[in-house]
């Protein structure tokens, strides 16, 4: 899906508090079944508003699932977090578990690297837009040229 073209994963989150945070990811792959769906990211953007690279322990990590262990836990971290990611340890607060169920909120790291609660979070992939960087494009063209 992600080897065509770069591609960009965007995350919002709204904390409890009521802020909105993003998170931005640049040179974003998710790899095929035979690389087990390992995701790579290449740059955690400045644009970004959470004070954390909460996803920098997925990297290079392959998909876990109930019946796929691929983290680096003895465990197997999507049965015990009870759901797929690119788990890196079962571990609870070192890292974000966007897809495990949470009885008051989603526990999350992205914000001052501390377990935070956020109300709702949205992960957001897209396709690079005229090469290999964000630029803005204008709605009424449809040619990389009218980048700026």
């Amino acid at each position: 899906m992600t080897s065509s073209r770069d591609y960009t994963l965007r995350m919002d989150l709204q904390l409890s508090t009521g802020d909105f945070k993003t998170g931005v990811w640049k040179g974003v792959v998710v790899h095929d079944e035979l690389q087990k769906y390992k995701i790579t990211m290449t740059t955690y953007s400045a644009e970004s508003s959470t004070s954390s690279n909460c996803m920098s322990q997925s990297h290079n990590r392959f998909f876990s699932t109930y019946d796929r262990d691929h983290d680096s836990s003895s465990s197997n971290c999507a049965s015990s977090k009870q759901g797929g990611w690119w788990h890196y340890s079962c571990n609870s607060g070192s890292y974000l578990y966007p897809t495990s169920p949470y009885p008051s909120g989603l526990a999350s790291t992205c914000y001052n690297g501390q377990g935070v609660t956020a109300n709702w979070l949205q992960f957001k992939l897209r396709p690079a837009v005229c090469g290999t960087s964000f630029k803005t494009v204008y709605l009424n063209s449809y040619d990389c040229d009218s980048c700026h």
